[in-house]
């Protein structure tokens, strides 16, 4: 019997211990609700809960953002439906303005007074329309792209957000070849004998038609009537005064007709005398169908559908890169260096008018030539810059998540009237909404064309922030509050107390930490044993 070291008191002790540190433990972690307290509490298990807390604290910043990008957007849209208001009301100035029958002069000058008021407060919207300062203007342009192109003819139509910014020199406009609209040419010249007996035709353009008789209504009359004056005085009245004036009245006619039926096709007399039907729009995206009773004024067989000519889009390069056509409209490709910048090339091959001179430099008459493609834009053998593209891009990064990559651009558009309404062609000359001048009624009446232009574009504008705000900035911050719930679960389980298994195992410290203590006492009476025997000794 050894009183020295008592291995059952200092084994008991050792559990005791471990029991009264693990009734500790379980407190602290009841108390805290964490299981993770410390470091030391489990390595391994504090990195993946820390990087769970890292990745919700991120979406909730995330979160925040969303919420003040959509004011930014809204801002921005109430600025574009005051702007839709101003422009209706200017619709209807420059629909007053034109109905030349009541107005007079001073009725127009004051209604080009209201336009010009509205057009200040057009530009007005574009440069207060602001959302946390008062630089950052969102309708002037300073926060999307800009473009401006130099060259006879180009016109800048759009880019993209992701379109980069041309180089100082500007992006090269290489146009290669023009676009043209689809055609169809008659095989013969219109004159009386080719119309002496009628003809009916009938005229297909997507989904709408018209069809006539060169020997019925008011068309019929005018052919029998020229035909009638030239027969009875064929020297006073020639065949060709006579077939001139068939040909002037029957491309008024067809012209009339396409107006009135909504087809967008235009008919003119070629110098030989021969009919040309062609589309309005340029491109291969679109045709026309005739079906004539006889050939010859159209097609080349009777009672047969005859498909127009196509027309073809044009070709070129932009920066460098290749590009796609559509009409007029060349767009470089992705991937090119102006990806997603687009531009228009206007000119088309015309008629001029070339004096002839004598010997001695006198103007004895004028010639008409036709103008090549070459001409234009040049050939393989002498080939021509048409122009260069300077494109500044400044359009806006929205973060939408916690990482380097969850962001979009998006391009905030300029509404100043300086460019609006752009590329209409118009006997005015207006090159923008800023032009419109309403005190003649064919300036009212371009003004009007303008101004739908320009309430389309502003419409589109509308539809693309809403578009925006609902599918990018709504659905992403949807999407990114799931991931931060999922994240808080995943970090919750990870560093949580489960508050039921916890009080089941700190019962069980109490009751080791119970029974110990118990059973210390009891291994401390050996010794005690051994003392009161060598005290009865």
């Amino acid at each position: 019997m050894r009183i020295r070291n008592n291995l059952a008191s200092l084994n008991t002790l050792r559990h005791t211990t471990r029991s009264q540190q693990g009734v500790q433990g379980s407190i602290e972690r009841l108390s805290s609700g964490r299981v993770l307290n410390r470091g030391s509490d489990g390595p391994a298990v504090l990195v993946g809960a820390e990087i769970l807390k890292n990745r919700k604290l991120g979406l909730a910043q995330a979160t925040k953002n969303i919420e003040a990008q959509v004011n930014l957007v809204q801002s921005a849209e109430s600025g574009l439906g005051e702007v839709a208001k101003l422009l209706n009301k200017m619709k209807q100035l420059a629909v007053h303005a034109a109905n030349e029958a009541v107005n007079d002069d001073l009725m127009r000058k004051a209604d080009q007074l209201e336009v010009e008021y509205l057009l200040g407060s057009l530009d007005q919207i574009a440069k207060t329309t602001t959302y946390d300062s008062i630089n950052d203007r969102l309708l002037d342009g300073s926060r999307g792209h800009r473009g401006v192109v130099m060259g006879e003819g180009l016109r800048f139509v759009e880019a993209q957000s992701d379109t980069p910014a041309s180089p100082p020199a500007g992006f090269e406009v290489d146009i290669q070849a023009l676009a043209e609209p689809a055609r169809m040419f008659g095989s013969a010249p219109i004159t009386m004998d080719l119309l002496r007996e009628p003809i009916t035709l009938l005229i297909t353009d997507d989904n709408r038609n018209v069809s006539f008789d060169t020997g019925a209504g008011y068309l019929g009359e005018s052919i029998r009537e020229i035909t009638k004056h030239h027969e009875e005085d064929a020297e006073l009245y020639t065949a060709e005064t006579a077939n001139r004036d068939l040909q002037e009245v029957l491309v008024t006619y067809l012209n009339k007709a396409f107006l009135d039926n909504r087809l967008e096709l235009e008919a003119e007399i070629l110098d030989d005398g021969r009919l040309l039907v062609q589309h309005q729009e340029y491109g291969d995206h679109v045709s026309f169908y005739v079906n004539a009773s006889a050939p010859g004024l159209l097609t080349d067989e009777a009672d047969a559908p005859t498909m127009a000519n196509p027309g073809k889009d044009i070709k070129g390069t932009i920066g460098g890169g290749n590009a796609n056509g559509k009409g007029k409209v060349l767009t470089a490709r992705p991937g090119t260096p102006a990806q997603g910048a687009a531009v228009a090339f206007d000119l088309v091959p015309e008629i001029v008018e070339v004096l002839v001179l004598d010997e001695n430099g006198h103007q004895v008459g004028v010639e008409n030539f036709q103008q090549r493609p070459d001409e234009l834009i040049g050939s393989a053998d002498n080939p021509k810059i048409e122009g260069y593209l300077h494109l500044s891009q400044q359009s806006v990064h929205f973060q939408l998540g916690d990482k380097r990559g969850d962001h979009e651009k998006f391009s905030f558009a300029d509404v100043r009237a300086s460019s609006l309404g752009k590329g209409v062609e118009n006997v005015s000359r207006f090159a923008s909404l800023a032009d419109i001048d309403l005190t003649d009624v064919e300036g009212a009446q371009d003004a009007a064309e303008l101004v739908d232009t320009a309430i389309d574009e502003i419409a589109n504008l509308r539809a693309d922030l809403g578009a925006f705000q609902k599918h990018t900035l709504e659905r992403t911050k949807t999407g990114t509050q799931i991931s931060s719930d999922h994240n808080l679960a995943a970090e919750s389980l990870l560093r949580d107390t489960d508050m039921a298994a916890e009080m089941a195992e700190m019962t069980k410290h109490q009751i080791l930490l119970q029974s110990g203590q118990s059973m210390l006492s009891q291994a401390n009476q050996k010794p005690r044993n051994v003392l009161n025997l060598l005290q009865a000794g």
